[in-house]
């Protein structure tokens, strides 16, 4: 085990980035990835990866391969050299070196296009300063614009879309760019829209970029300086009708018996920019833009714009869902690029392809996906997470019952994963899928629920109330506890002293969270309609204590805990209450006169 080296100090990081060459800096950011921890930007810099760490090495810094250098730890000193560097410090010291880079004389530091669309791009993607992006869009446009020679359309292109790439990924959180500076890149982009639709990747890129675009929601800006300013719903209007005569340009392509040719991560962008338009089209009250004439997005900053809307044209995320089922159904080479790729990307594809396609071509998928979950280990939380996501998209896809099956299936082999005390979030999100399942399928739901509660119970790791994560495992077992009750899967004296226990251990509204009135209702009804205990006096002791607990919810005002609860677990209280007050009928009957006096004095639950 490497021992962990500590991060440099602010001064040392400061000093390393100052004297990193122009196109060294660049082309270390450039190549830093978002996904990948062991090349995120803060290990090519810093030496510390920021990234989601697994098993011993969570919360550890390690040192950087990428850089190649070591820098000098913190150390005391001044009052900078003391400041270890962190994330933040590194995105403020590269947007400084940057801006000044951007503003140098021409005549020191001679930049391109393509060094000033890899800077924008940067700047969006690694969330740096907004003058470092403000001053670099100008400077973008500028470039762009005086592009010449012979080979200007196709670094105009490269540039364009190399920042439209950027901002597909990065707009949902961002504050670097207004609506005005949208406005403008979609104006760049469609004076050159007779090279973009000349290829069926970048119409493919146009309609991502202006999804996002349509999808995004920029924080109010102050008012901007000059006679003209964005308005954001004339904008998303003008992107949505370009994103109709995108898809005109890609459905003409495939009518003339030209293949598509999608990659996979463009087809999981395609689906994507599906989900945001049937989002946008929705909210929007099935109004459409009509797709003929134009529509101006800029409008007098004194004189308010309202769009002329049309309900002429068909849905746009229709038209596009076709064109993405088409893609599908043609690729000759699915089944086997499928089993190809990892757990990760099936879980990712097929999820996006679940929710933007039609049934044929989601079949279709569904079978090679089907293939890669027999064979995949999910001995670790995330794998876990990915066959859960496999399963809860397959869930909700006609005909798909096989691929649920087989994913339920894989989450029974690595049922220890979600009893092993790392994972109880999962353990819940199992139980809500199970729950989800039809009536078809009951055979395959109870195994699992059985394997469940058997991993449970054998579980070594089960936290004590004092510990951080005993609200979710009194969540997770909870949940659990009910579902065995509501399936009609026999619980063990083990599961039974488990649900005691997480009852006895506090209020469950204490941890439940958001869920808590939920939580609340399942606990009565596990404790409620479980087969008689061993210990009937803690059963009686656990469901006095839940009951009371609702009993007080309830009558704490205008039925707020209603509101809170779906119409099965509505009805899972009431019966809970109705059973308690049998049980507590028949347990008063063989008592004596003075404990019944004692149990009149409490509260009855509220029905």
């Amino acid at each position: 085990m490497k021992k962990a080296v500590p991060p440099p100090s602010l001064a040392a990081l400061r000093e390393h980035i100052d004297s990193l060459p122009f196109d060294v800096l660049l082309r270390r950011i450039h190549s830093s990835s978002q996904r990948n921890p062991a090349r995120s930007l803060e290990a090519h810099f810093i030496g510390v990866r920021f990234g989601p760490a697994h098993g011993k090495r969570q919360g550890q810094a390690e040192p950087s391969r990428t850089c190649g250098e070591t820098l000098p730890p913190a150390s005391p000193g001044t009052a900078e050299s003391a400041v270890a560097a962190s994330s933040l410090h590194l995105r403020e010291l590269l947007s400084e070196r940057l801006l000044q880079d951007v503003r140098q004389p021409r005549a020191r530091l001679q930049l391109n296009l393509d060094d000033i669309s890899l800077i924008l791009a940067n700047a969006v993607r690694h969330k740096f300063s907004f003058q470092l992006t403000r001053a670099t869009l100008q400077l973008f446009t500028d470039a762009l614009n005086g592009a010449k020679g012979k080979d200007a359309a196709s670094q105009q292109i490269e540039a364009l879309s190399r920042v439209m790439e950027a901002c597909c990924g990065e707009l949902g959180d961002c504050a670097l760019l207004t609506w005005d500076d949208l406005a403008s890149l979609v104006a760049m982009v469609e004076q050159r829209w007779s090279l973009f639709t000349q290829s069926s990747s970048l119409c493919c890129l146009l309609i991502q970029f202006f999804t996002t675009i349509i999808a995004v929601e920029l924080s109010a800006e102050a008012p901007t300086q000059g006679l003209f300013k964005a308005d954001p719903m004339l904008l998303k209007n003008r992107c949505l009708q370009l994103v109709r005569d995108a898809t005109d340009v890609l459905a003409g392509a495939l009518d003339a018996g030209a293949p598509l040719a999608w990659s996979f991560a463009e087809l999981q962008g395609m689906c994507v920019a599906v989900q945001r338009l049937s989002r946008y089209e929705t909210a929007r009250g099935s109004s459409r833009v009509s797709s003929s004439g134009r529509v101006r997005f800029w409008k007098r900053a004194a004189v308010p714009v309202s769009a002329e809307i049309a309900d002429s044209a068909p849905p746009a995320h229709k038209q596009v869902s076709r064109l993405v089922t088409t893609q599908v159904l043609s690729h000759s080479r699915l089944a086997s690029d499928v089993q190809a790729m990892t757990l990760e990307q099936v879980a990712g594809v097929f999820s996006s392809v679940s929710s933007a396609c039609g049934a044929e071509a989601i079949l279709r998928f569904a079978v090679p996906a089907q293939n890669v979950l027999r064979r995949a280990v999910a001995a670790d939380a995330a794998s876990m997470r990915q066959v859960i996501c496999i399963a809860e998209a397959s869930l909700h896809v006609e005909g798909a019952s096989l691929l649920f099956v087989e994913a339920v299936c894989s989450i029974r082999r690595f049922v220890f994963v979600l009893t092993s005390g790392a994972a109880w979030d999962l353990l819940s999100s199992v139980c809500a899928l199970l729950e989800s399942a039809p009536l078809s399928l009951r055979a395959a739901v109870a195994e699992c629920l059985g394997a469940l509660q058997s991993s449970l119970e054998r579980s070594q790791r089960l936290p004590p109330p004092a510990a951080p994560e005993f609200a979710s495992f009194r969540v997770a077992a909870v949940v659990l506890g009910a579902l065995l009750v509501q399936r009609g899967v026999p619980t063990t004296p083990r599961m039974e002293d488990i649900l005691h226990g997480v009852v006895e251990a506090g209020p469950l509204l204490r941890d439940g969270g958001e869920r808590g009135a939920s939580v609340l209702a399942r606990c009565c009804f596990a404790l409620a309609f479980g087969r008689p205990p061993a210990n009937a006096g803690r059963r009686a002791r656990a469901l006095r204590l839940a009951v009371a607990e609702a009993a007080q919810l309830l009558s704490g005002g205008a039925g707020g805990l209603s509101p809170q609860l779906t119409a099965a677990e509505r009805s899972m209280l009431r019966n809970s209450f109705k059973q308690f007050r049998e049980i507590t009928a028949r347990a008063r009957a063989g008592r004596p006169p003075e404990a019944r006096r004692t149990e009149d004095q409490q509260p009855a639950p509220a029905s």
